[in-house]
């Protein structure tokens, strides 16, 4: 594996009751999450490598806004493009390139 990429896994929706992101406050019940994931309004993540010198507030829990904002100071600090993520979905693996300038090449 490459040492400098961070690793998150999406958190399903039918692993929880409710969720509330441990980096913004923001929460929602499990029915509602369920509908904003499908809809790609909304995702939480829970941060399990994080293999960049840089602290991620929060990184049980956070919903993608937070992590957006993670990959952002990610690339600031690092002095890289793109960073390289590792998302977990359902047991599937999924190799990104984030640019920190346009997130919705992630989302």
């Amino acid at each position: 594996m490459d040492t400098t990429m961070l690793v998150a896994e999406l958190i399903s929706p039918d692993e929880i009751q409710n969720i509330e992101c441990n980096g913004c406050g923001l929460s929602y019940s499990q029915e509602h999450y369920g509908i904003l994931l499908e809809n790609r309004k909304l995702a939480y993540f829970e941060i399990i490598d994080a293999f960049y010198d840089v602290r991620i507030k929060g990184a049980d829990c956070i919903c993608h806004g937070c992590l957006f904002g993670a990959l952002k100071k990610i690339g600031a600090h690092e002095e890289v493009d793109k960073v390289k993520i590792k998302l977990i979905y359902k047991g599937n693996d999924h190799f990104l390139n984030y640019d920190p300038e346009d997130p919705s090449d992630l989302w």
